[in-house]
């Protein structure tokens, strides 16, 4: 066969791989005699496109895809591929799905054109380390074939889990892992709560115990004193010394510990004063690493406070888990600086879920719609734990369609889902099921989670109206019920991967069941902690399942009633500060 890609752009890494991406994914869908009709060309032109968006036309004999960044040949590649029936939904190659054809399904002049709103589309997972080295793989291909361009990873965050779902391990893998990341394009953040990579409390604590914060009145070895000079210039040069000789990662986050122990001393009292360190710290990144952004984290009290001084030029912000005035005040600060992110905790976070991630497009359109209104440059989410990958796989498909089309309607993109899900055969069943799902279900007025209820709901697991969830729970059986009946039927007589997504999916909606009724409805005047038992049973028979994508049952018990045990009415109100 001929050879049937011509790359009229700047030979590369990037480039290079795409051409043999199209390649052989083209020779596995067509036989040869169809491919020797066609002639394939991956173009890079100056202008006319949107951050890394590109144009496919079908002119008859020539495909040519064209974009303005090299990466976004590749997304180009991969969105033909996908109009050729490939779907690449969930991560593994074992789990795509790619068609065989005898003719070119395309009409001539055939065109598509796709152009990002937001320049950075990103994703941190964790529980990545040499142990999950072939998922991590999986997940970077996985990311670059849905259009993310932007990992967000740690050189060294330790797990506190016990299960080692909260590992980021870069330094045992980085060397793996760079180059599949490089020939995709995704651009590299160095981030992840860190500090103690960087400033080991474990040493630098006995000499120098005025560095770290004052806690209740005594210096304690956990965050750093961020008004004490001296401490802040220890880091920035720690910073500085790894960060000079490595140009692949361009960005680098210069968080606090996570959780709290903020320093109480009477200079950090001033909200802008973890703001005024990491501007020394990037003036200082800036001498070494010119091309580096630093990134400041808004993600407390502490840190959330809108600089009165201009942000550093090398410097932007990543701004957590609010889509209001602060973020969009944020943006403002960081507009004529290297920009606001923000840092998404809705859509693969079991964490923030509390190990139940649900199906939430909703969440997606209206997060995606105010950040490009608010100006933002790009999202991270927390895809947490890596290898749970099924709901966090749909959300993310809703997000990665947004990105490029921010005004979708929900109901169509329900119907482009159902379709890769189950098949034309049941596309209208699917249809009515994930609206049952994700419209009905999962109303965030019924759910008592913190991360399921809106801002205004105030959880507690005391002084419950029992009336009203007896009505609650009623409502909830009536439509688990429809949910499982429908299921059932195309349970029936659907066939192959389309099967295994109807099974998935029901195994998904039995654990929407048993969390609301073990968990979303746990009543501590009258219920023992073991009414979350059934829970952890159906996920731990999970486990023992065939590519069982659903979170540990370990992983569940540590959540719920392990580190900060929700069941107690003292730990139900850890709402995140405003301001």
């Amino acid at each position: 066969m001929k050879q049937i890609v011509k790359i009229l752009a700047p030979d590369s890494a990037v480039t290079a791989f795409a051409g043999a991406e199209l390649t052989e994914y083209l020779c596995r869908i067509f036989p040869d005699t169809v491919l020797e009709q066609k002639e394939f060309v991956l173009r890079i032109i100056s202008s006319g496109l949107r951050f890394d968006g590109c144009e496919i036309i079908d002119s008859g004999n020539r495909i040519t895809i064209s974009a303005c960044e090299e990466r976004g040949l590749l997304h180009g590649v991969y969105a033909l591929l996908r109009k050729l029936g490939c779907s690449f939904l969930f991560p593994g190659k074992n789990r795509e799905r790619i068609p065989t054809r005898n003719v070119w399904p395309l009409a001539d002049n055939f065109r598509l054109r796709q152009e990002p709103w937001l320049e950075y589309r990103g994703i941190c997972f964790y529980n990545t380390s040499q142990k999950t080295l072939a998922k991590t793989l999986d997940g970077i291909d996985w990311m670059a074939k849905n259009g993310f361009n932007f990992l967000m990873t740690s050189i060294h965050r330790l797990d506190d889990t016990t299960c080692g779902d909260h590992e980021i391990l870069w330094d045992e893998m980085g060397d793996i892992l760079l180059p599949e990341l490089q020939k995709r394009g995704i651009t590299i953040d160095m981030s992840e709560h860190s500090t103690d990579y960087y400033f080991p409390k474990e040493t630098l604590f006995k000499e120098h115990p005025e560095w770290f914060a004052l806690v209740d009145g005594v210096r304690v070895p956990g965050q750093i004193c961020y008004s004490n000079q001296e401490a802040v210039d220890a880091y920035a040069s720690a910073l500085a010394d790894f960060a000079k000789d490595k140009p692949w990662f361009r960005f680098m986050g210069i968080w606090p510990l996570d959780g709290g122990g903020y320093c109480e001393c009477e200079h950090c009292k001033d909200p802008e004063t973890i703001f005024q360190a990491n501007c020394t710290i990037a003036a200082k990144l800036k001498s070494v690493r010119p091309d580096l952004t630093v990134e400041h984290l808004a993600y407390t009290p502490q840190s959330f406070a809108r600089p009165t001084t201009p942000m550093p030029d090398n410097m932007c912000v990543l701004v957590c888990l609010l889509r209001d005035q602060v973020a969009y005040e944020w943006s403002l600060c960081a507009k004529n600086a290297k920009g606001a992110f923000y840092f998404d905790y809705m859509t693969g976070d079991h964490y923030r879920y509390r190990s139940d991630v649900i199906l939430n497009p909703r969440y997606c359109r209206e997060t995606v719609n105010a950040l490009i209104s608010y100006g933002y440059r790009g999202v991270v989410s927390l895809y947490l734990p890596l290898d749970c990958w099924f709901v966090p796989s749909l959300n993310y498909w809703y997000l990665s369609r947004l990105y490029y089309e921010p005004t979708a309607d929900i109901t169509q993109l329900h119907r482009e889902l159902s379709l890769e899900l189950f098949g034309e055969e049941f596309t209208d069943a699917g249809v009515q099921l994930l609206e049952l799902i994700t419209g009905k279900l999962l109303d965030p007025i019924l759910w008592n989670g913190l991360s399921h209820a809106d801002d205004w709901y105030c959880e507690h697991i005391t002084n419950r109206n029992r009336a009203l969830d007896q009505a609650n729970a009623a409502r909830f059986d009536e439509l688990y019920a429809q949910i499982a009946a429908l299921l059932g039927q195309m349970q029936a007589t659907a066939q192959g991967d389309f099967l295994r997504n109807v099974n998935r999916m029901l195994d998904f909606a039995k654990l929407q069941s048993l969390y609301y009724h073990c968990v979303d409805q746990f009543d501590a005047d009258q219920d023992p902690q073991t009414r979350a038992e059934p829970y952890f049973e159906e996920l731990a028979r999970l486990e023992q399942t065939e590519d069982d994508p659903f979170i540990s049952q370990a992983y569940a018990r540590w959540r719920i009633v392990g580190r900060d045990n929700i069941f107690k009415p003292e730990n139900t109100n850890l709402f995140q500060a405003k301001a």
